[in-house]
């Protein structure tokens, strides 16, 4: 009926979801808001608990490669009802391959991450893309 190695293989299936469910920490509700008619958008947003802070970090693809726009990514830590607990902006870089140029089998990727000292239980992750205007960058005039 059951040979051993497909009782050994239940068994380590079975030790190892147990192991993940005791690991994995209590979820975060995410909202994800994007610029309209751009190309770079939020694609994955992680939000993961270590030994005395958060962790929010996340992603940002393209179809193709385009150039990344200037901006930033503004990470809000939500009430229920909308209120703003924390608020922290973090810069997001063109993932690199290892000989120094962009990896170009991912075209467009990029990541962001932040760091928060404590998400409450009941709170919503609030994760919002900006992009800068000429006018909101200190540029040198032509």
């Amino acid at each position: 009926m059951f040979t051993k190695y497909t009782i050994l293989r239940l068994a380590t299936l079975a030790l190892l979801s147990i192991f993940l469910t005791g690991c994995a920490s209590p979820a975060r509700l995410i909202e994800v808001n994007n610029v309209p008619n751009e190309k770079w958008r939020i694609t994955s947003v992680w939000v993961a608990e270590t030994e005395n802070k958060w962790h929010v970090s996340g992603r940002l693809n393209a179809p193709n490669i385009f150039g990344l726009p200037d901006g930033h990514i503004l990470v809000s830590i939500l009430t229920e009802d909308g209120a703003i607990i924390d608020q922290k902006i973090a810069s997001y870089r063109r993932v690199i391959g290892n000989a120094g140029r962009p990896r170009r089998h991912q075209f467009g990727v990029a990541l962001f991450f932040v760091d928060f000292e404590s998400i409450p239980e009941d709170a919503e992750v609030g994760v919002e893309y900006i992009i800068e205007t000429i006018s909101e960058t200190k540029k040198k005039p032509f």
